[in-house]
């Protein structure tokens, strides 16, 4: 990943911050059942930070964090992705929309969780409470605990 990508995705509002992160996710054309599904699991982060207690040994909250910070944490974490870098640099190459109200910009929380599909999780336990499921090798990635910093912050966060 080149600091010019960093720097470029740092640039960004927060509004072009999520348009980008939905569009690397390829979610530019979302069905209103997707946004349900990502309203419902962004609806659970608050049981599963509760849920999650070891959550807290490499991250914590950040409180005050906005939902494009989020967006932008994340899209710097998918860029540092092997398979991802390229995705992140056409998003942020690509014409925004600006006369129209996108729904996605309202599941920030389902954003983030279907960006780290692959290292996090959300599992419902055999108490039926949700908790996170993650791979505790990326959670030693810096961007990782930045992007889970936010989430935290914004959806959960109680220290």
């Amino acid at each position: 990943m080149s600091w010019d990508l960093i720097g470029q995705v740092a640039k960004l509002s927060d509004k072009d911050a999520i348009a980008a992160l939905a569009f690397v996710l390829d979610l530019e054309d979302v069905s209103t059942q997707d946004i349900a599904q990502l309203k419902e699991d962004q609806g659970r982060l608050a049981e599963a930070f509760a849920e999650t207690p070891d959550i807290g040994e490499f991250a914590a909250p950040e409180q005050g964090a906005t939902e494009g910070e989020l967006a932008r944490a994340t899209l710097i974490y998918l860029a540092e992705q092997e398979d991802m870098g390229q995705q992140v640099a056409e998003a942020m190459s690509r014409p925004r929309r600006e006369a129209q109200r996108d729904p996605v910009t309202l599941v920030v929380g389902g954003l983030v969780l279907l960006a780290l599909k692959s290292d996090v999780q959300l599992k419902r336990s055999a108490a039926g409470k949700w908790t996170f499921s993650y791979n505790l090798k990326a959670t030693k990635d810096s961007a990782l605990v930045g992007v889970f910093s936010k989430l935290w912050g914004l959806f959960g966060g109680k220290p």
